[in-house]
């Protein structure tokens, strides 16, 4: 099937072009478009949304031939509402993403790097990640959350490189309409997340010994 496709912004400058046509052998997912055109435009595709009648949907949604399909880059004035990189988390931050006006339950999980471990001392963290299938991960684990808790606003980020004992590393914040979905909802992020997500961390201690940490 042929799709025909709108972009905006910094998706527009990755592609060349404001509109573009993709043809698929299949009723292509939002996930595929996006990693169809990341093989022309570079990685900022994979960060991008994809809406369908003005409607942002998630990454296993179907795009149906003739609907008004547009490609949504990162909006500007934060990370968005999934994020891996290097930048410092803040607990502020995650929860502006997050809350809405009509939405009177935000519950944040916030993830900081441990001093002390079975009783040695840790110097530093070393986090490494896949960042591309990392954000494809985090649609697919925000997706489900908003399926089994309908109207639910979902912020994931994670921290990557070297990390101090203290700093956050990864943040999970859950807007719903009730409290208890909020909890349900963020502790249902936050496990899938240390299961599912590729990164790894390396835990270094004094004198320089270091070790990939095999486990959640």
């Amino acid at each position: 099937m042929r799709l025909k496709i709108r972009l905006f912004a910094a998706a527009a400058d990755a592609i060349g072009a404001r509109e573009a046509t993709e043809e698929f052998a299949d009723v292509p997912t939002a996930r595929m478009l996006l990693q169809t055109l990341a093989r022309r435009g570079g990685p900022l595709l994979l960060r991008c949304s994809v809406a369908v009648d003005r409607h942002v949907v998630p990454a296993d949604c179907r795009l149906p031939e003739g609907a008004d399909v547009a490609v949504l880059p990162p909006v500007s004035g934060g990370a968005g509402l999934l994020h891996v990189g290097p930048e410092p988390i803040t607990a502020e931050a995650v929860v502006a993403e997050a809350a809405q006006p009509d939405l009177g339950a935000v519950v944040l999980f916030l993830g900081t790097v441990r001093g002390l471990t079975d009783g040695v001392q840790t110097e530093h963290l070393q986090y490494e990640a896949y960042t591309d299938m990392a954000m494809l991960v985090l649609e697919g684990i925000a997706a489900r959350a908003q399926a089994c808790w309908p109207g639910c606003r979902i912020a994931m980020w994670h921290r990557i490189g070297l990390l101090k004992p203290g700093e956050p590393a990864v943040a999970v914040a859950a807007a719903t309409t009730h409290r208890g979905d909020a909890f349900a909802a963020a502790r249902y992020c936050i496990e899938r997340l240390k299961v599912e997500l590729p990164i790894w961390k390396k835990e270094v201690f004094p004198g320089g010994r270091a070790v990939w940490v095999d486990h959640p």
